[in-house]
């Protein structure tokens, strides 16, 4: 592409262009044209780049503008997708009418990339129920009364492992100790009375003698 002329150039400065200098013929026309419909020279600016972007680039471009107006106390929960009449494909289907979180939409940009889906959709809250997209290709649902998706997806399982036996053998034994230690105490006590028994029986015989 060629490099923009002196008079666009000129022509730019004379409208208060104060951005970076364009660097092809065209992005220098499309700067013009902005400032004459009236726009500020960073608006003009992000405009240009933006149209000028390819797709990914245009989603980061969005992301960041909308980062920036969350920083500046702009309430944005997330976008409410919907797929343009007539540009249905089978990667954007799954996603129409989908709720696409603002963090998820900063981490996959792709999300917002993808051609015939409309973002343009923004919402200030969560929803409460119906559909959201966790990553890409993926999405889940959102029961009522619950702030959290349920997500459809595997969780992993943890090998089971052997129960530890040492607090039962321990206790067994322990029983074992006690009805020992009482069955021992049980003879000695029988075995004590059986011989005070022969004792007075020895005494009653010698009295009758």
């Amino acid at each position: 592409m060629a490099a923009p002329t002196e008079k666009q150039l000129a022509y730019l400065k004379s409208l208060g262009y104060t951005g970076a200098p364009p660097s092809t013929v065209g992005e220098a026309s499309d700067l013009i044209s902005a400032m004459k419909d009236g726009l500020a020279s960073a608006d003009a600016e992000k405009g240009m780049r933006f149209e000028r972007a390819s797709p990914i680039g245009k989603a980061r471009l969005y992301l960041a503008d909308a980062a920036e107006r969350k920083r500046n106390g702009n309430e944005l929960a997330g976008w409410r997708l919907k797929v343009k009449r007539g540009a249905e494909t089978s990667q954007n289907t799954i996603y129409n009418g989908a709720f696409l979180p603002f963090d998820v939409g900063c981490k996959f940009p792709e999300l917002l990339a993808i051609s015939g889906l409309d973002f343009d959709s923004e919402l200030q809250r969560r929803p409460a129920k119906g559909p959201i997209v966790v990553a890409p290709n993926q999405l889940s649902e959102i029961t009522p009364g619950s702030r959290k998706a349920s997500v459809s997806t595997p969780i992993a399982v943890q090998p089971s492992r052997p129960k530890k036996r040492n607090g039962c053998l321990g206790l067994l034994l322990f029983l074992i100790a006690i009805l020992f230690s009482t069955g021992l105490m049980s003879y000695k006590v029988v075995r004590a009375t059986s011989a005070e028994l022969n004792e007075a029986n020895q005494a009653v015989n010698r009295s009758r003698r």
